[in-house]
């Protein structure tokens, strides 16, 4: 029997009293819990000795429950409960089997508050199941490093219940091995949400003791205040590095020129798909890093995709034959094999340095190192196109289309590569930009939606708006991607604008700052009406002029100078 009264916390062995022996408070809460023991907290800067956590029973059901107590009324603290509890109930309210962790029912016994002492103002609750298994640190301590056969489901249950959590508009802002519970079953269930906070409401801090997260798993954005949904993939790519090589992130050696993690070394096992899917889940730069879960999860499609291809041969079942076949394939391939494993570990690293040079301004020495990877894997897809995005970015476009279309003689149906040349031609060939966002459009790929995006975006700069209503005319509602989604609705009010029709123009530019609040487009657009209609436009011009535009919109720029004319 567990007192909660923080004053006390009195535990005794007896199991028949109603009131704690030692202050005289009541052990049975709202009539119907009974906290068992006081759960370990973790001792730092964002824990106080006024939050509590406790294994209970629901006396009710008799199943086990963990009831969290705040003993305050002090919002910083009362918050993140509140923000927890609303993040279950949504979530849970769209996806009943979640793999996050629920609350008890009915919704009344998941958060309440309860008068602990006569004299105290009353204490938070929230009451959740207990999920029945180990925490995924303690699978990893017990078992080591994961099979890539176990590790990529469970990123899947991880990047799903993640997505679930994003969709309600909250960050989790602490996802590591300590707060994933691995059931009996095998199924990650997310837990912990201590550290929850909407997106709406995780504005950048410079207050250490706003920040939440474990350093080890926290990503650099977030460590400085500013966290983002990608901040969350961060931590599940630390996360997954640590389950991949069964080593604290803090235990293997980082390049010191790029920041990132030499985990590889740690795991020479795995495969190159699902190895670089985690290697751009922890990329230092928010960036360089998938924007959503939903993004990850399609792109984890595509590594189950590329390896189930890989597997497709079998050997034979004659078991002579087999062995034949075997002894044939290394006399043949020893040396060679090992050769080019060497050459593409080479490449793989010339071509994250020179990445890093380009992005820290050493401009010239980065293309430098991309050309010299490109000589030794000359055929290799990933690497041309790494070498036509340094290109671009060093606004050597003719370099960047020839580079681009000799991928394409390599990968002729590959629908990024048309659509990385048609971002490229939109600085010098709308006409011929729209030729390559066509081809992309009409590819069944997860960059569909971008290409059509952008195509309807390069009708309108070239006033053909009758196309680019054609495009727009798809179901807005079936796309996820906060970003893409909210380009879609700019493009509509921009469309709608350039037609006269303010009033349309107006919802569907607040629908995507809604989706996504962070470009500047939609708030020029909207500063404009306001400014065509003779109304008050300040707020949203100031927005617009003090936002950075990337300097591939060319619109956007032309806006700001009308706003600041």
């Amino acid at each position: 029997m567990q007192c909660i009264n923080t004053y006390c916390l009195y535990w005794s062995q007896q199991q028949d009293q109603d009131v704690c022996e030692r202050c005289g408070c009541s052990l049975i809460i709202k009539e119907r819990f009974l906290a068992t023991s006081k759960l370990g907290q973790a001792d730092n800067i964002f824990s106080s000795p006024r939050t509590q956590t406790f294994d209970a029973i629901d006396l009710e059901t008799k199943d086990e429950v963990i009831l969290r107590v705040v003993h305050s009324n002090e919002e910083n603290l009362v918050r993140p409960l509140k923000d927890a509890v609303t993040a279950l109930r949504f979530v849970h309210s769209l996806s009943p089997h979640s793999g996050v962790m629920q609350l008890v029912k009915p919704d009344e016994y998941g958060y309440f508050t309860w008068r602990i002492q006569p004299d105290e103002p009353d204490s938070h609750c929230m009451v959740t199941q207990k999920v029945a298994g180990i925490t995924l640190q303690q699978w990893i301590n017990a078992n080591g490093a994961a099979s890539e056969a176990l590790a990529i489901p469970w990123l899947r249950q991880i990047l799903t219940a993640l997505k679930e959590l994003h969709h309600a508009n909250f960050l989790h802002r602490d996802i590591k091995p300590e707060n994933i519970i691995v059931e009996h079953s095998h199924r990650l269930v997310l837990i912990d949400l201590d550290a929850i906070c909407s997106i709406d409401s995780a504005l950048p801090t410079s207050n250490p003791a706003q920040r939440a997260g474990t350093i080890a798993y926290m990503a650099p954005e977030q460590a400085n205040g500013q966290p983002l949904p990608s901040s969350d993939l961060y931590s599940v790519g630390q996360t997954m590095i640590e389950l991949l090589t069964g080593k604290l992130p803090s235990k293997v050696a980082r390049n010191p020129k790029t920041g990132k993690v030499n985990w590889r070394k740690e795991s020479s096992r795995l495969s190159k798909p699902l190895t670089l899917l985690v290697d751009l889940l922890t990329e230092q730069s928010e960036l360089y890093r998938p924007a959503s879960a939903d993004r990850v999860l399609n792109l984890l499609t595509e590594v189950e995709s590329e390896l189930a291809r890989k597997q497709k041969w079998r050997w034979l079942d004659n078991t002579v034959v087999r062995v034949v076949a075997v002894v044939i394939l290394l006399s043949a391939c020893v040396g060679i094999g090992a050769s080019l494993s060497q050459t593409q570990s080479e490449a793989d690293r010339l071509l994250a340095e020179g990445n890093q040079l380009i992005l820290n301004g050493a401009l010239t020495e980065g293309l430098a190192l991309i050309e010299e990877a490109i000589s030794l894997e000359p055929n290799s897809v990933e690497l041309l196109s790494s070498l036509a995005i340094a290109q671009a970015f060093l606004g050597d476009t003719n370099a960047a289309i020839a580079n681009y279309e000799k991928a394409l003689e390599i990968e002729p149906d590959n629908p990024y590569l048309y659509y990385n040349l048609a971002n490229v031609y939109e600085q010098v060939d709308l006409e011929q930009a729209i030729e390559y966002y066509t081809v992309a459009s009409e590819m069944n790929s997860f960059i569909r939606a971008n290409a059509l995006n952008n195509l309807a975006r390069a009708y309108l700069l070239t006033e053909q708006l009758q196309l680019a209503e054609e495009i727009l005319s798809i179901p807005i509602e079936n796309i996820e991607n906060p970003l893409t989604r909210a380009a879609f609705f700019k493009n509509l009010g921009w469309l709608n604008y350039l037609k006269g029709d303010f009033e349309t123009a107006r919802s569907q530019l607040a629908q995507s700052i809604e989706a996504y609040a962070y470009q500047p487009d939609p708030y020029c657009l909207l500063a404009l009406i306001q400014e065509a209609s003779g109304e008050d436009n300040f707020n949203d011009r100031m927005t617009c002029i003090g936002a950075t535009a990337p300097i591939d919109k060319p619109e956007v720029q032309n806006w700001k100078q009308q706003l600041g004319d």
